[in-house]
Protein backbone atom coordinates (compact mmCIF):
# COMPACT_ATOMS: atom_id res chain seq x y z
CA UNK A 1 0.00 0.00 0.00
CA UNK A 2 1.01 3.50 -0.89
CA UNK A 3 0.36 6.28 1.15
CA UNK A 4 0.47 9.02 -0.64
CA UNK A 5 -0.41 13.14 1.02
CA UNK A 6 -0.08 16.26 -0.78
CA UNK A 7 0.70 19.26 1.12
CA UNK A 8 -0.49 22.61 0.08
CA UNK A 9 1.35 25.54 1.81
CA UNK A 10 -0.92 27.62 4.28
CA UNK A 11 -0.48 30.83 2.17
CA UNK A 12 -2.04 29.30 -1.22
CA UNK A 13 -4.97 28.41 1.08
CA UNK A 14 -5.53 31.40 2.76
CA UNK A 15 -5.10 33.83 -0.43
CA UNK A 16 -8.07 32.12 -2.01
CA UNK A 17 -11.51 33.48 -0.69
CA UNK A 18 -12.92 36.55 -1.59
CA UNK A 19 -13.97 39.33 0.59
CA UNK A 20 -16.65 41.70 -0.85
CA UNK A 21 -18.18 44.98 0.22
CA UNK A 22 -20.82 47.04 -1.49
CA UNK A 23 -20.94 50.72 -1.65
CA UNK A 24 -23.65 53.20 -2.76
CA UNK A 25 -23.24 56.54 -4.43
CA UNK A 26 -24.47 59.79 -2.63
CA UNK A 27 -27.69 59.73 -5.12
CA UNK A 28 -30.08 57.34 -3.86
CA UNK A 29 -33.28 57.45 -5.35
CA UNK A 30 -34.64 60.59 -3.63
CA UNK A 31 -38.07 61.25 -6.07
CA UNK A 32 -38.66 64.56 -4.11
CA UNK A 33 -41.90 65.79 -3.93
CA UNK A 34 -44.69 64.11 -5.78
CA UNK A 35 -48.54 65.00 -6.29
CA UNK A 36 -50.47 62.06 -6.81
CA UNK A 37 -53.50 60.74 -8.75
CA UNK A 38 -57.09 63.17 -7.60
CA UNK A 39 -58.53 59.15 -7.93
CA UNK A 40 -56.58 55.68 -8.04
CA UNK A 41 -53.01 55.30 -7.88
CA UNK A 42 -50.16 57.58 -9.83
CA UNK A 43 -46.85 55.98 -10.97
CA UNK A 44 -43.37 57.80 -10.47
CA UNK A 45 -40.56 56.12 -12.60
CA UNK A 46 -37.01 56.65 -12.13
CA UNK A 47 -34.55 55.42 -14.67
CA UNK A 48 -31.29 54.23 -13.95
CA UNK A 49 -30.02 57.39 -15.36
CA UNK A 50 -31.97 59.44 -13.25
CA UNK A 51 -34.85 60.42 -15.41
CA UNK A 52 -38.26 60.61 -12.98
CA UNK A 53 -41.30 60.53 -15.29
CA UNK A 54 -44.83 60.52 -14.08
CA UNK A 55 -48.13 58.61 -15.05
CA UNK A 56 -51.38 57.19 -14.09
CA UNK A 57 -52.24 60.83 -13.00
CA UNK A 58 -49.48 61.79 -11.24
CA UNK A 59 -47.51 65.06 -11.08
CA UNK A 60 -44.20 66.63 -9.59
CA UNK A 61 -44.10 69.54 -7.33
CA UNK A 62 -43.42 72.13 -8.98
CA UNK A 63 -45.39 70.81 -12.19
CA UNK A 64 -42.58 69.57 -14.56
CA UNK A 65 -42.88 66.92 -17.47
CA UNK A 66 -40.26 65.18 -15.74
CA UNK A 67 -37.56 65.56 -13.21
CA UNK A 68 -33.80 64.79 -12.84
CA UNK A 69 -31.95 63.25 -10.00
CA UNK A 70 -28.84 61.82 -9.02
CA UNK A 71 -28.87 58.17 -10.67
CA UNK A 72 -27.96 55.22 -8.12
CA UNK A 73 -24.71 53.63 -8.73
CA UNK A 74 -24.01 50.48 -6.73
CA UNK A 75 -20.05 49.34 -6.75
CA UNK A 76 -18.89 45.75 -5.85
CA UNK A 77 -15.79 45.40 -4.64
CA UNK A 78 -13.63 42.69 -3.81
CA UNK A 79 -10.19 42.42 -1.72
CA UNK A 80 -6.67 40.08 -2.36
CA UNK A 81 -8.11 36.96 -2.33
CA UNK A 82 -7.51 34.77 -5.64
CA UNK A 83 -11.18 34.36 -6.18
CA UNK A 84 -12.01 37.83 -6.68
CA UNK A 85 -10.56 37.14 -10.29
CA UNK A 86 -11.93 33.50 -10.86
CA UNK A 87 -15.38 33.79 -9.16
CA UNK A 88 -18.76 34.73 -10.47
CA UNK A 89 -20.76 37.07 -8.45
CA UNK A 90 -24.36 36.83 -7.04
CA UNK A 91 -25.95 40.21 -6.58
CA UNK A 92 -29.42 40.30 -4.98
CA UNK A 93 -31.74 43.17 -4.15
CA UNK A 94 -34.24 42.80 -2.15
CA UNK A 95 -37.26 45.05 -0.89
CA UNK A 96 -37.91 46.17 2.77
CA UNK A 97 -41.54 47.24 4.33
CA UNK A 98 -42.57 49.90 2.65
CA UNK A 99 -44.04 53.38 4.32
CA UNK A 100 -46.25 56.10 3.77
CA UNK A 101 -47.67 56.45 0.46
CA UNK A 102 -45.57 54.18 -1.49
CA UNK A 103 -47.95 51.15 -2.01
CA UNK A 104 -45.94 49.44 -4.38
CA UNK A 105 -42.28 48.90 -6.07
CA UNK A 106 -39.86 47.47 -8.53
CA UNK A 107 -36.38 48.00 -9.73
CA UNK A 108 -34.62 48.33 -12.62
CA UNK A 109 -30.55 47.00 -12.98
CA UNK A 110 -28.38 48.25 -15.47
CA UNK A 111 -24.80 47.16 -15.94
CA UNK A 112 -22.11 49.83 -15.69
CA UNK A 113 -18.38 48.22 -15.57
CA UNK A 114 -20.36 44.88 -14.24
CA UNK A 115 -20.66 42.76 -16.85
CA UNK A 116 -23.97 40.17 -16.66
CA UNK A 117 -23.84 36.54 -16.73
CA UNK A 118 -27.68 35.77 -15.92
CA UNK A 119 -30.37 36.30 -13.83
CA UNK A 120 -32.84 39.13 -13.12
CA UNK A 121 -32.60 42.34 -13.40
CA UNK A 122 -36.08 44.16 -13.14
CA UNK A 123 -38.42 43.30 -10.63
CA UNK A 124 -39.41 43.74 -6.86
CA UNK A 125 -36.81 41.23 -5.94
CA UNK A 126 -33.54 40.98 -8.63
CA UNK A 127 -31.33 38.47 -8.27
CA UNK A 128 -28.40 38.23 -11.00
CA UNK A 129 -24.80 36.87 -11.57
CA UNK A 130 -22.09 38.55 -12.80
CA UNK A 131 -18.33 37.89 -13.79
CA UNK A 132 -15.59 38.12 -11.26
CA UNK A 133 -14.97 41.20 -9.64
CA UNK A 134 -10.64 40.92 -9.92
CA UNK A 135 -8.21 41.33 -7.71
CA UNK A 136 -8.40 44.59 -5.64
CA UNK A 137 -10.99 45.96 -8.10
CA UNK A 138 -14.23 46.59 -8.66
CA UNK A 139 -17.47 46.65 -10.47
CA UNK A 140 -20.76 48.61 -10.62
CA UNK A 141 -24.52 48.85 -12.07
CA UNK A 142 -26.98 51.61 -11.49
CA UNK A 143 -29.69 50.96 -10.29
CA UNK A 144 -33.56 52.57 -11.40
CA UNK A 145 -37.16 52.58 -9.39
CA UNK A 146 -40.51 52.78 -10.12
CA UNK A 147 -43.30 52.82 -7.69
CA UNK A 148 -46.81 53.50 -7.25
CA UNK A 149 -48.56 56.23 -4.50
CA UNK A 150 -51.94 56.23 -3.30
CA UNK A 151 -53.81 58.88 -1.83
CA UNK A 152 -54.50 57.31 1.57
CA UNK A 153 -52.32 58.28 5.08
CA UNK A 154 -50.60 61.58 5.30
CA UNK A 155 -47.63 63.51 3.44
CA UNK A 156 -45.13 62.63 5.57
CA UNK A 157 -41.91 60.81 3.89
CA UNK A 158 -43.12 57.81 2.18
CA UNK A 159 -39.77 55.38 1.44
CA UNK A 160 -38.86 52.36 -0.20
CA UNK A 161 -36.15 50.53 1.72
CA UNK A 162 -33.66 47.90 -0.06
CA UNK A 163 -30.72 45.79 0.24
CA UNK A 164 -27.58 44.45 -1.69
CA UNK A 165 -26.47 41.51 -1.39
CA UNK A 166 -22.95 40.68 -3.05
CA UNK A 167 -21.70 36.73 -2.60
CA UNK A 168 -19.10 34.61 -4.06
CA UNK A 169 -18.05 30.80 -3.60
CA UNK A 170 -18.90 29.05 0.34
CA UNK A 171 -15.60 30.07 1.39
CA UNK A 172 -16.02 33.68 0.19
CA UNK A 173 -17.18 36.68 2.54
CA UNK A 174 -20.63 38.60 1.27
CA UNK A 175 -20.88 41.92 1.39
CA UNK A 176 -23.83 44.18 1.70
CA UNK A 177 -25.57 47.57 2.28
CA UNK A 178 -28.77 49.28 2.28
CA UNK A 179 -30.40 52.17 1.79
CA UNK A 180 -34.19 53.53 0.78
CA UNK A 181 -35.71 55.27 -2.34
CA UNK A 182 -38.00 58.36 -0.69
CA UNK A 183 -40.34 60.27 -1.75
CA UNK A 184 -43.06 63.25 0.00
CA UNK A 185 -46.09 62.47 -1.90
CA UNK A 186 -49.12 65.23 -1.94
CA UNK A 187 -52.94 64.28 -2.13
CA UNK A 188 -53.70 65.63 -5.81
CA UNK A 189 -55.12 68.81 -6.68
CA UNK A 190 -58.73 68.82 -7.37
CA UNK A 191 -60.52 71.87 -9.24
CA UNK A 192 -63.91 72.39 -9.05
CA UNK A 193 -66.02 74.78 -11.29
CA UNK A 194 -70.15 75.26 -10.45
CA UNK A 195 -71.08 78.33 -11.95
CA UNK A 196 -69.57 80.86 -14.86
CA UNK A 197 -69.09 84.77 -14.30
CA UNK A 198 -71.84 86.60 -16.33
CA UNK A 199 -71.50 90.49 -16.30
CA UNK A 200 -75.53 90.81 -16.97
CA UNK A 201 -76.87 93.20 -19.65
CA UNK A 202 -75.49 96.31 -20.33
CA UNK A 203 -76.06 99.02 -22.96
CA UNK A 204 -72.96 100.95 -25.04
CA UNK A 205 -72.72 104.41 -25.85
CA UNK A 206 -70.61 106.51 -28.49
CA UNK A 207 -67.39 106.33 -25.99
CA UNK A 208 -65.73 103.40 -24.68
CA UNK A 209 -65.70 102.46 -20.49
CA UNK A 210 -65.93 99.64 -18.53
CA UNK A 211 -67.99 97.29 -16.36
CA UNK A 212 -66.67 95.60 -13.28
CA UNK A 213 -68.16 92.90 -10.87
CA UNK A 214 -66.00 92.48 -7.51
CA UNK A 215 -65.16 89.42 -7.05
CA UNK A 216 -68.08 88.31 -4.44
CA UNK A 217 -70.51 89.49 -7.23
CA UNK A 218 -72.54 91.63 -5.03
CA UNK A 219 -71.30 94.93 -6.71
CA UNK A 220 -71.68 95.98 -10.53
CA UNK A 221 -70.15 99.39 -11.32
CA UNK A 222 -69.52 100.91 -14.82
CA UNK A 223 -67.77 104.08 -16.20
CA UNK A 224 -67.52 105.75 -19.42
CA UNK A 225 -70.50 105.31 -22.01
CA UNK A 226 -71.31 101.96 -20.27
CA UNK A 227 -75.00 102.02 -18.58
CA UNK A 228 -76.07 98.90 -16.35
CA UNK A 229 -78.87 97.09 -17.26
CA UNK A 230 -80.29 95.62 -13.81
CA UNK A 231 -80.05 92.15 -13.32
CA UNK A 232 -82.88 89.78 -14.91
CA UNK A 233 -83.54 85.93 -14.04
CA UNK A 234 -82.97 85.55 -17.62
CA UNK A 235 -79.75 86.96 -17.70
CA UNK A 236 -78.25 87.62 -14.00
CA UNK A 237 -75.24 88.84 -12.47
CA UNK A 238 -73.04 86.41 -11.38
CA UNK A 239 -69.11 85.87 -10.20
CA UNK A 240 -67.42 82.67 -10.93
CA UNK A 241 -67.61 80.09 -8.47
CA UNK A 242 -64.64 77.57 -8.18
CA UNK A 243 -63.09 74.93 -5.43
CA UNK A 244 -59.88 73.70 -4.18
CA UNK A 245 -59.38 70.57 -2.27
CA UNK A 246 -55.78 68.42 -1.97
CA UNK A 247 -53.48 68.06 0.85
CA UNK A 248 -54.99 69.44 4.58
CA UNK A 249 -52.65 72.21 5.88
CA UNK A 250 -50.32 72.48 2.54
CA UNK A 251 -50.32 75.96 1.21
CA UNK A 252 -51.07 76.19 -2.67
CA UNK A 253 -50.41 79.29 -4.58
CA UNK A 254 -53.34 80.28 -7.10
CA UNK A 255 -53.10 82.66 -10.05
CA UNK A 256 -55.64 83.45 -13.20
CA UNK A 257 -55.53 84.49 -16.73
CA UNK A 258 -58.34 85.59 -19.10
CA UNK A 259 -58.72 85.10 -22.39
CA UNK A 260 -60.72 88.13 -24.26
CA UNK A 261 -64.55 88.20 -24.89
CA UNK A 262 -65.39 87.59 -27.91
CA UNK A 263 -68.49 87.99 -30.43
CA UNK A 264 -70.24 89.70 -33.03
CA UNK A 265 -68.38 92.57 -32.88
CA UNK A 266 -64.33 94.24 -31.69
CA UNK A 267 -63.20 91.47 -28.76
CA UNK A 268 -63.09 93.12 -25.52
CA UNK A 269 -60.41 92.81 -22.73
CA UNK A 270 -61.27 91.24 -19.50
CA UNK A 271 -59.31 90.87 -16.07
CA UNK A 272 -60.16 89.03 -12.91
CA UNK A 273 -59.96 89.41 -9.95
CA UNK A 274 -60.65 86.84 -6.97
CA UNK A 275 -61.31 86.35 -3.12
CA UNK A 276 -58.37 83.84 -2.99
CA UNK A 277 -55.00 84.84 -4.77
CA UNK A 278 -51.48 83.88 -4.14
CA UNK A 279 -50.82 81.71 -1.25
CA UNK A 280 -53.65 80.25 0.30
CA UNK A 281 -53.94 77.29 3.36
CA UNK A 282 -56.31 74.11 2.11
CA UNK A 283 -58.33 72.88 4.89
CA UNK A 284 -60.00 69.65 5.12
CA UNK A 285 -62.92 70.68 3.10
CA UNK A 286 -62.93 72.14 -0.31
CA UNK A 287 -61.90 75.55 -0.17
CA UNK A 288 -64.10 78.38 -2.31
CA UNK A 289 -62.81 80.58 -4.31
CA UNK A 290 -65.06 83.32 -6.20
CA UNK A 291 -64.37 85.44 -9.30
CA UNK A 292 -65.15 88.78 -10.41
CA UNK A 293 -63.64 90.77 -12.84
CA UNK A 294 -63.11 94.03 -15.22
CA UNK A 295 -64.48 94.21 -18.89
CA UNK A 296 -62.93 97.37 -20.98
CA UNK A 297 -65.61 97.86 -23.22
CA UNK A 298 -65.04 99.47 -26.86
CA UNK A 299 -66.56 102.87 -28.30
CA UNK A 300 -69.78 102.15 -30.06
CA UNK A 301 -69.48 98.08 -29.63
CA UNK A 302 -71.45 95.92 -31.66
CA UNK A 303 -74.27 94.30 -29.58
CA UNK A 304 -74.87 90.95 -28.97
CA UNK A 305 -73.69 88.16 -26.52
CA UNK A 306 -69.83 87.77 -25.97
CA UNK A 307 -67.83 84.97 -24.26
CA UNK A 308 -64.50 84.49 -22.94
CA UNK A 309 -62.94 82.22 -19.89
CA UNK A 310 -61.27 82.52 -16.63
CA UNK A 311 -58.40 80.14 -16.40
CA UNK A 312 -57.26 79.61 -12.22
CA UNK A 313 -53.86 77.31 -11.30
CA UNK A 314 -53.12 75.53 -8.45
CA UNK A 315 -49.96 74.59 -7.58
CA UNK A 316 -48.20 73.57 -4.05
CA UNK A 317 -45.50 75.31 -2.81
Amino acid sequence: MILVCVVFPNSSIASNPAIYTVGLSSGRPAFGNLVGSTSGTATFTETPAGVITASNGGDFDPHAASRTVSAQTITVNCGTGNNCGNQNVRIQVTLGTLTGRITSATMTATMGTAILVSGTTSGSALDFTIKPIGKSSSKNFTLGFTINASQAGTVSASTAPYTIIASGGVADTSGSNATSASAAIYKGLSLGSTQNLDFGSIVVGASSGTVALNALGTTRAATGGVTLVKSQASNPVLPALFSISGETGTNVTVSFTTDSLTGPGTTMTFAANSTVVGVVTLGSSATPVTVGGTVTVNASQTPGVYNGMVHMTVSYN
